[in-house]
């Protein structure tokens, strides 16, 4: 699966592009720290979205956004990201994202069919 890194500057803009495009595909959140190891956050909810925000109470972090149910949703917040790469092969069910941290965490956003 090829591997894309997505330069800082480009990340609003790409993360809404990527939000469009992958609206409502089921996705897992996996976390992997040099500390915890491996840890999985969720089983499968459909993307709501992915946001880079610039400014305000959270700038500086990327907010993913799972589950389109009210009493069911997921919002995970990734604190001063460093890089982010997407891994994909040409079709949006199989793509990943991977987010690094400043702590050398990564968080693995894989979209399932």
């Amino acid at each position: 699966m090829p591997t894309l890194e997505i330069e800082a500057q480009k990340w609003n803009t790409f993360f809404d592009e990527f939000s469009k495009q992958h609206s409502d595909i089921a996705a897992t959140i996996q976390v992997i720290s040099p500390d915890a190891g491996a840890q999985e956050i969720n089983s499968p909810m459909p993307l709501v979205g992915i946001s880079f925000d610039d400014e305000g109470s959270e700038e500086g972090s990327i907010v993913v956004m799972l589950g389109d149910d009210p009493e069911r949703h997921l919002e995970h917040l990734i604190d001063h990201p460093t890089r982010v790469w997407l891994k994909s092969d040409g079709a949006p069910t199989d793509d990943a994202l991977e987010i690094e941290d400043a702590e050398n965490k990564k968080t693995i956003v894989q979209l399932k069919a």
